[in-house]
């Protein structure tokens, strides 16, 4: 199975970007197999926070510049399958400690912290001109301390101006107490 070719860490494929695309080389080559053309992945949330509950071992790591080139590597892989990516989940639950699936949670990072960081990896995604953007339930009070990412202009906004993303924008499950 894919476990079998993750890092060490269990943070995706390590440093190898090469492994990167060919992973998602193989999983395109799977779902397009199977009929599919688009794959929910990958996540692009940093793992700096080893209490997460939401993201664990499904990001490629606590590393800005590294999870963005892995991010970059692995949504060329799927792309050259002809399988669109569907990146997740903007701005970056990475730092969270709970669970937007169970309870309201915050994102108290400042909006310059995050471009130096957490949206390191979803630049790479849209620059790669990813097919989707899912944006998280969480709230980022920076810009807008009422509603959840997904339900907040400022947050659609940021991803459009400061990101340049043109493409389709798609929530998270929308059954959530966050919402």
């Amino acid at each position: 199975g894919s476990e079998d070719r993750l890092g060490e860490r269990g943070h995706g494929p390590s440093e190898d970007l090469d492994g990167a695309k060919s992973m998602g080389s193989i999983i395109a080559m799977d779902l397009s197999d199977l009929g599919f053309n688009v794959d929910f992945a990958p996540i692009a949330d940093l793992t700096d926070s080893d209490s997460n509950p939401v993201i664990g071992n499904r990001s490629f790591g606590p590393d800005a510049n590294l999870s963005a080139s892995l991010v970059g590597s692995f949504v060329d892989g799927l792309q050259s399958g002809k399988v669109l990516s569907a990146v997740s989940h903007f701005p970056g639950l990475g730092s969270i400690s709970d669970v937007a699936h169970v309870d309201r949670t915050k994102i108290t990072r400042s909006v310059e912290d995050l471009k130096q960081n957490e949206l390191l990896p979803f630049q790479t995604a849209v620059d790669k001109q990813c097919g989707f953007v899912i944006v998280s339930h969480a709230v980022l009070t920076e810009l807008d301390d009422q509603r959840p990412c997904s339900m907040s202009p400022a947050v659609m906004q940021m991803l459009r101006d400061a990101l340049g993303y043109r493409g389709i924008i798609l929530t998270d499950t929308l059954s959530v107490p966050a919402i």
